[in-house]
């Protein structure tokens, strides 16, 4: 679960897919604002580690689907810790005198660190950007400025793995891909079925 192996069946977010449509809606967000979404930024994550591959291959199929090219210093792997992501978030706020247009980051701990230095930053700092976060946490709903986030939808990727201990089959190394929801469509859809029980 959570990441594929090669000695058994995998169930796993569809890292790429859901990156895509994230990226997606964050060029969206940056073209309403008549922003360059070629500032969109993909920060945190580690190279070469899958998650991270599919995340940045899913960031680069939304500019491509749009026939744009994103930044070449676009995608910034600096780990997933949330110290890493403020220092290179503090290093391109300087560079630039302000924060980049967009930002999409690869995981819920990097976020934390965006969030930590957009706190030492005026209100209107943080209405220059549009963020985006490959995890979600309800909480982000109290933060002073618009964050988009996509949910991996655990519990499918139980369902999932429970199916296949079920019915084990030693020959199988299949790669079972589970779509991830935009934050906000999971909690209507989350309302909808509390509604309909």
């Amino acid at each position: 679960m959570d990441l594929p192996g090669d000695g058994a069946p995998s169930v796993v977010s569809d890292n790429r897919k859901g990156a895509q449509t994230i990226t997606d809606v964050l060029i969206e967000k940056l073209l309403a604002r008549g922003a360059a979404p070629d500032e969109l930024v993909l920060l945190g994550g580690v190279a070469d580690e899958y998650a991270t591959e599919m995340r940045i291959a899913g960031f680069r199929d939304a500019f491509e689907a749009r026939h744009m090219t994103p930044a070449a210093d676009a995608i910034e792997c600096c780990g997933y810790n949330a110290a890493a992501a403020k220092r290179v978030l503090s290093i391109r706020y300087e560079k630039l005198g302000r924060l980049p247009a967009g930002l999409l980051m690869n995981s819920i701990t990097a976020f934390e660190g965006v969030v930590q230095f957009t706190s030492t930053l005026s209100p209107d700092a943080w209405k220059t950007a549009v963020v985006g976060c490959f995890d979600w946490d309800p909480f982000a709903a109290n933060l002073p400025f618009d964050v988009t986030m996509l949910r991996q939808d655990v519990q499918a990727i139980i369902a999932e793995a429970f199916k296949l201990a079920e019915n084990y089959d030693p020959t199988d190394q299949s790669l079972i891909l589970v779509p991830t929801v935009l934050g906000k469509k999971f909690e209507e859809a989350e309302q909808t079925k509390e509604f309909d029980r």
